[in-house]
């Protein structure tokens, strides 16, 4: 059970963040003790041996004035010996032998056959250092200097290293003072902060579980700073919106599906049904016909839909390529002057030659014969319908302006949603998907689509390409 929490919390990025964090601070930490026990042992280490040299200086000057019995002399005063309590000071002719040799009764206590080790002196060169090894077997308790006089003498000055190690030690406990407690700290705060700092991504998984039930309503709080959790929180609430949005629209264009494809089918089933208890040939036939029709109205809405979907998904290849504004517009025309007629609508057709259009051909042309095809469907007899296309700035602009009952500004709002009929539209034949068609061809090609309305005096569409 405890293993199982341990391992567990050891799966938390803030614990794992902690851990990371020791593995860095310890053997920075550990380097720069190291770097400063060294700097400061070789400091105290250079100060001790610089009293020593001072030392050997001043009784150097005493030996060469004074001799090994002035050394004596002066040695004996109480005031000198006080100074050199610390010191160690031995005389040694040029055969070896003991002239003189002082050590203080608090080292002579720490120390024994002091005077046996430094006989290692005799065979070393002039300005030779070298230790002595103490009771407790400290191999370093006094660090001995050893000089040959002009006169061959030779003299052996040393100082106990005892202040230099309590020095060291105070540093190593101050060390662990620090270095513990520091230790401790820094785990608990990486973690709090680590914590603080993963609130965001906290959230954002409580949310996605909260998602997964169903809820697509709630969204994510904003961290308090403006950095990559921020962004990282603000795209989610974002696809989050925009996947709400998307759902929605897909349960609407469902319901809109079904409800339009109900029509087409009830009617062939009908007449499938009439059609076959009659028995009658001619009937049979009539039924087949409408059948036909009924299923390529529905393909029809299919493939549309399909088509729609493949470009708001990217999915869908765009053939582009150059071709003349005013040809699309003699081929529109052209195909709906008989259509206009039926209705004694009369098309006005205005296009300047030599502007080059460069999209999807095939989709622009389709786009702009849905848009004359609703202009002619909700216009009344006996009106006109314009079409235009210019130049305007660096774009390509193609009008067409009827003279219809208009667009209510209740439906203008809604006019590009897919499936979406108005009122005024719905005794008229069609699935609803003619503007969002539109709409999305233009885009697809780098166009833009307005449409200003008046109701009850007609629409003015206007779609816009980047001039080439």
């Amino acid at each position: 059970m405890f293993l199982k929490k341990v391992k567990s919390r050891l799966s938390q990025i803030s614990y794992r963040l902690a851990i990371t964090y020791l593995c860095f601070f310890i053997p920075c930490y550990l380097i720069t003790f190291g770097v400063f026990y060294a700097w400061t042992s070789g400091f105290l280490e250079s100060r001790d041996q610089d009293l020593i040299e001072a030392r050997i200086t001043q009784y150097q000057e005493i030996v060469e004035k004074e001799g090994v019995e002035g050394l004596k002399r002066i040695y004996s005063d109480s005031k000198m010996r006080s100074g050199a309590s610390r010191f160690l000071l031995q005389i040694l002719d040029t055969n070896g032998n003991e002239l003189f040799f002082h050590m203080s009764e608090e080292l002579e206590q720490e120390f024994e056959n002091v005077q046996e080790q430094l006989k290692i002196s005799r065979n070393l060169k002039n300005g030779k250092w070298f230790y002595l090894e103490s009771k407790d077997h400290d191999n370093d308790a006094i660090e001995v200097k050893t000089v040959i006089l002009n006169n061959n003498l030779r003299l052996n000055v040393g100082a106990s290293t005892d202040s230099r190690d309590e020095l060291l030690e105070k540093f190593q406990g101050i060390f662990l003072t620090i270095f513990i407690p520091l230790l401790f700290s820094s785990i608990l705060f990486t973690i709090i902060i680590a914590k603080k700092f993963l609130s965001p991504i906290n959230n954002l998984s409580s949310l996605i579980k909260e998602i997964k039930g169903g809820n697509l309503s709630p969204r994510a709080k904003l961290p308090q700073f403006q950095d990559e959790l921020y962004e990282l929180t603000s795209t989610f609430n974002d696809m989050l919106s925009q996947v709400e949005y998307l759902i929605e629209a897909m349960k609407d264009t469902l319901d809109n599906v079904a409800h339009d494809l109900r029509t087409p089918i009830a009617r062939a089933r009908l007449a499938a049904e009439l059609a076959l208890k009659s028995g009658s040939p001619e009937k049979l036939k009539i039924a087949a016909e409408e059948s036909v029709e009924n299923l390529d109205n529905i393909l029809k809405m299919v493939q549309t839909i399909m088509t729609m979907s493949g470009l708001n998904t990217k999915t869908y290849s765009l053939n582009k390529e150059k071709f003349p504004a005013n040809k699309i517009i003699e081929e529109i025309v052209e195909l709906y002057i008989f259509v206009a007629e039926e209705k004694h609508i009369t098309i006005i057709s205005n296009c300047s030659t030599g502007t080059i259009v460069f999209a999807d051909r095939l989709m622009v042309r389709q786009a702009l014969a849905n848009l004359l095809d609703n202009a002619i469907k909700y216009s009344p007899h006996n009106t006109q319908v314009t079409v235009e296309c210019y130049t305007e700035g660096p774009e390509v602009c193609f009008i067409i302006k009827d003279q219809g009952q208009g667009i209510s500004a209740d439906d203008m709002p809604r006019i590009w949603e897919r499936l979406y009929r108005g009122d005024k539209s719905r005794h008229e034949k069609g699935f609803g998907l003619g503007l969002s068609l539109v709409k999305i061809f233009i885009e697809s090609n780098d166009g833009q689509v307005t449409v200003e309305s008046t109701e009850g005096k007609g629409s003015i569409f206007k779609v816009k390409f980047p001039l080439v």
